[in-house]
């Protein structure tokens, strides 16, 4: 499925989800947890992955 976001949406999004990978980042230095840092883990991927396609497509526009 494609569709077509405008520049300021684009860094909008971006803008979020680095906020969001940040605060995953922060939380997953401080838990003590294994299977909880092991979904923080996937998450950060998530976001990672979810941020790099975004990019991708403001570089297409």
């Amino acid at each position: 499925m494609r569709f077509h976001l405008l520049i300021k949406e684009i860094e909008l999004l971006v803008n979020l989800l680095q906020t969001e990978y940040t605060e995953k980042r922060h939380e997953l230095h401080y838990t003590d947890t294994a299977v909880y840092k092991q979904l923080l883990k996937e998450q950060l991927e998530l976001i990672e992955g979810l941020r790099a396609k975004i990019e991708s497509q403001g570089k297409e526009s």
